[in-house]
Formats: structure tokens, C-alpha cells, sequence
């Protein structure tokens, strides 16, 4: 079982996830020991200082600004991000604020315009000396959450626009980020047609491969200019979304399961009738409540479960039932975590843009993967 410790190193308090591992000894004894599998950072919060000199980056669609977060991790100071939906205006403007707000002491700023509209341009106001550029194409269309959509001339638009950027800004780095469909469409073929002189890399991976507590599948590329790739990091132990949420789990507001959820629980119980809690989905299920173990990970985090389409909250999405027979509801706070988003980031106030802020988002401490050796 994973589990959370907390040691103090001058002065502060930093969390980390550990497990307990037995080793033998050469008389055939054994000992077991405490083996921390990752830094989960400053237990108080405190935003990460960098370095004048440390690399520069960009990051096209914005989005959810778990790219910036993860390049922070990584040492990486985000100096400017492009983020603009002109099909939702609003949020787009929201999450905008955000990134403003969390990275502005790092020089950071918002272009509120769309990458396609940028790269029509020129790309004026985009920083030109930079070490890393980034990229998350709108993937709504690739989702497997939309079994209707198809490729279409505005995705082709921002690849090409992406493209652009690639030959313009001429970063040593590039990394992009998408749904694993992304891989064989054409938006995709046009990106790579600009990577000629790079090394690149391109696989799925799976966040909870990488200490995540969240199955959630993404499409990473990287691409370093006129150099050799350096390995990803080796896979993890799995964490559950217990061993995630135990320290907030006591200040969850009660809730209380309906029909549905009360069936998928029963159906669980019978095959783990000892099992301490259950993770249960409340909203946007389709034939039933998803449910998980509290070994076991989160499913994928999906923007759409903290609004009501009709532009406000919804303050219930995902429940924790106990043995003893109590019932939480997760909070958004809940849903960062499970995302992995740092202590020291400071999500809206509003549910349904906090939500869809970190449903959007890829979970940072894969991105700081991702870039930690490049």
C-alpha cells in the first residue's frame, strides 16, 4: 500500500509518497524498510522561486495551465502562454485569469488571442528567445468522449499554425500534448512535417504509470533540435486515490448516494466485503456509476462534471462512501489533487471553471516528467 509521510529539511515541511518494501539479509532475516517513490513538494504551499536564467518557455492553448505548472516543477519559467476559445468566450477569458494570476511572478503573460490568429501574424508579442515550446491543440474532436466528432478544417488550421510557430520561435525543445487518437490524424502528420533536423519521440502514456492517482492517457511528443532524446523516466508504483485524498477526506461536506451509486456499491461489496472506502461517480456516467477501490486510481477527470449547462456550479459530482456508512462529496480542492495540481496553485473561485480548469488540464507531475532530464 502507498501512503503519505511528512519530513521536515531546514525548516520546512515537504510530503512524499512512500510504500513499505522487506528486504532479505545474507542470514536469511529480513527487514522492511520505507522507500519513497516521489516528492510530493512543500507541504506549506509555497510557489517555487527560479532563477533569473532559467530556461524560457511558450505554451500554445493554454487550457488548464497544468503545462505551466509542470514545467515549474521541472525548473522551467513559463514566460508566456496563448489562450483564447472563441467558442467560449467566458471560460476561456476565466482560465486566462488564472494563468495570469499563478505564474505572474515567473514574468508570465496571457495572449488572448488564438493561436491561428497569431501565426497569421507573425506571431507579434510571442517572446522569439526561448529554450521550450509547447503545444495542446483542441482535442475535442479526437476525444473518446465524443464518438461523433471527426476532423475538421479548424484543426487543421492550428496545426499548420503550430507548424508556424515551430519555424518561427525555433525552440531547442518542443513538446506537445494531446488525446491518444491525435496520433494518426492529419493535424498531427502537419506538426511533425516541422520537427525535419529534430529528434523526436512520441508514445502514450498513462499518468497513473507515472505516481498519478488517475488513469488518464495521453499522447506526449517531444522533440529536441539536432540532439539525442534522453529516457523518460521508469514507471512508477501505482497510488490510489485514497492515498491521494486521505489528509482532505475529513473536511469533505457529508452527501449521500442515490439509486444508481447504491447499486454499483453493493455489486462491489460482494466481491471486497471487507473494503474501508469506495470511490463513486455521481454524475456524467453512462451505463453505470463508475466505482473504484481505494488502491486503486481515479478514472479519467473530465471537465463537464462541475457545471450544470446552464452556467452555474454543481457543488456534487464524485462521492466517498465508508464502511461505517457515511458519504462524502469530493471538492473541487479533491479533483486537483487527483490531478496532482501543487498546493501552491490557486484555482477560481467559481466550481464549474475550477472544475473544468482541472478536467482540461494534463496533471503537472507528468509534465514534470516529461521535461525533468530535458
Amino acid at each position: 500500500m502507498v501512503y503519505k509521510i511528512l519530513k521536515r529539511s531546514k525548516g520546512r515541511v515537504y510530503a512524499y509518497l512512500a510504500e513499505s518494501v522487506r528486504d532479505r539479509r545474507a542470514d536469511g532475516s529480513s527487514v522492511v524498510r520505507q522507500k519513497i517513490i516521489k516528492s510530493l513538494g512543500l507541504v506549506s504551499g509555497e510557489q517555487p522561486n527560479l532563477p533569473r536564467n532559467a530556461p524560457r518557455a511558450v505554451v500554445l492553448f493554454a487550457g488548464g495551465s497544468g503545462v505551466e505548472c509542470g514545467m515549474v516543477m521541472a525548473g522551467i519559467r513559463p514566460v508566456c502562454s496563448v489562450e483564447c476559445d472563441p467558442g467560449n468566450p467566458k471560460l476561456s477569458n476565466a482560465l486566462a485569469d488564472a494563468n495570469e494570476l499563478n505564474f505572474r511572478r515567473y514574468g508570465h503573460k496571457v495572449i488572448r488571442s488564438t493561436v491561428e490568429e497569431l501565426a497569421a501574424l507573425g506571431l507579434p508579442g510571442v517572446p522569439r528567445d526561448i529554450d521550450f515550446l509547447h503545444a495542446s491543440p483542441v482535442c475535442s474532436r479526437f476525444s473518446m468522449a465524443n464518438h461523433r466528432g471527426s476532423e475538421q478544417f479548424e484543426d487543421l488550421t492550428q496545426a499548420r499554425a503550430v507548424a508556424l510557430a515551430i519555424q518561427t520561435l525555433k525552440p531547442r525543445v518542443f513538446t506537445l500534448e494531446n488525446v491518444p487518437s491525435y496520433r494518426k490524424s492529419e493535424s498531427m502528420e502537419i506538426i511533425r512535417s516541422a520537427l525535419d533536423g529534430f529528434g523526436v519521440d512520441e508514445r502514450v502514456l498513462n499518468a497513473k504509470d507515472f505516481g498519478v492517482p488517475q488513469d488518464r492517457k495521453r499522447l506526449i511528443l517531444r522533440a529536441v533540435r539536432g540532439g539525442m532524446l534522453p529516457a523518460l523516466p521508469k514507471p512508477s508504483p501505482v497510488v490510489g486515490w485514497y492515498a491521494a485524498l486521505k489528509d482532505l477526506i475529513p473536511r469533505l461536506p457529508e452527501s449521500f448516494l442515490l439509486d444508481d451509486q447504491k447499486r454499483v456499491v453493493a455489486d462491489k461489496l460482494k466481491q471486497h466485503p471487507d473494503v474501508e472506502a469506495l470511490l463513486v461517480e455521481r454524475i456524467g456516467w453512462r451505463d453505470k456509476p463508475k466505482v473504484r477501490l481505494p488502491w486503486e486510481p481515479c478514472w479519467t477527470i473530465r471537465a463537464s462534471i462541475t457545471g450544470d449547462q446552464r452556467g452555474g456550479d454543481r457543488r456534487r459530482f464524485i462521492d466517498v462512501w465508508f464502511c461505517r456508512g457515511e458519504v462524502k462529496s469530493l471538492t473541487v480542492q479533491g479533483l486537483a489533487m487527483l490531478q496532482e495540481f501543487p498546493d501552491w496553485y490557486r484555482l477560481p473561485v467559481e466550481i464549474s471553471v475550477a472544475g473544468a480548469l482541472v478536467g482540461y488540464a494534463i496533471p503537472p507531475s507528468l509534465i514534470f516528467k516529461v521535461y525533468e532530464k530535458l
